[in-house]
């Protein structure tokens, strides 16, 4: 069963992602905030689902934190966010994400997302 740590600090958020995905099968790790996130990160989830507004620390400092660190680079990261603008997009992208959910999102979409992740990590 796969792990996957969810980091959002609005709560209703949080909790429609995480139903979103145990219905899947998927295990939970919850985040309310960047700290946690980087803490949670050591538990070494199979997939991170990264808000980019966070109360402590913006989720690409989240993200680089994640892909500097030799031991959890590896870990595919989602980011989901309210940003639609392609240039956020692109420059998470580029930071490492592996792919980018724009909020308001479609459960079957981000369940989609995270399957084909999981996929792509466990075929190499």
């Amino acid at each position: 069963m796969s792990k996957i740590l969810v980091v959002d600090d609005e709560p209703d958020v949080l909790f429609t992602v995480k139903i979103a995905l145990q219905v899947c099968g998927y295990d939970i790790i919850e985040a309310e905030n960047g700290h946690q996130a980087l803490e949670r990160a050591w538990e070494f989830p199979d997939a991170v689902v990264l808000d980019l507004r966070l109360p402590d620390m913006d989720g690409s400092e989240v993200l680089k934190a994640i892909k500097a660190e030799p031991a959890l680079a590896h870990i595919p990261v989602l980011c989901l966010s309210a940003h639609s603008d392609s240039s956020t997009k692109q420059r998470m992208l580029a930071l490492g994400a592996s792919a980018y959910v724009n909020k308001p999102f479609d459960v079957k979409h981000l369940r989609a997302t995270i399957a084909e992740l999981l996929e792509t990590r466990n075929a190499s």
